[in-house]
């Protein structure tokens, strides 16, 4: 994979990451262990994404 495409995947993480953050906030959880249970998905996610794509 070519740097640009790196970038590009990077970018697109990014602001998916931030619109799955915005959803979750919209749609908050009545009680802290559903937020926290929302937050360790979105931290899953984000080391997903962090992660080299094969």
């Amino acid at each position: 994979m070519n740097r640009k495409n790196m970038i590009k995947t990077k970018n697109y993480c990014k602001s998916w990451m931030l619109l799955m953050t915005r959803k979750e906030m919209l749609t908050s959880p009545r009680n802290k262990h559903e937020k926290s249970l929302s937050v360790a998905l979105l931290i899953q996610k984000q080391i997903a994404c962090s992660l080299p794509k094969r």
